[in-house]
């Protein structure tokens, strides 16, 4: 029991600790809803609002989590999951 949570751990610190320059360095990370991307230098998955931008404060919609607040990724306001 010790060793499968041991490994349970392992995998999601590799997971959380994923890092990244574009979303193509994330091998890790799946995700059940939105796409991935890479915020921030993280990995990570996100839904695009369909709401383009150049920067954040082009971004006006709430978001559940980050704060209540999208990001402009790649040129589309996005909201983390």
């Amino acid at each position: 029991m010790k060793v499968v949570l041991c490994f349970a751990l392992v995998f999601l610190v590799a997971v959380y600790a994923e890092n990244c320059k574009q979303a193509g360095d994330c091998s890790v990370t799946q995700c059940s809803q939105g796409s991935l991307t890479c915020i921030d230098h993280r990995c990570t998955c996100a839904t695009n609002t369909g709401n383009a931008c150049t920067i954040r404060d082009d971004c006006h919609q709430h978001c559940q989590k980050h704060g209540g607040r999208a990001h402009c990724v790649d040129g589309s306001c996005t909201c983390q999951h």
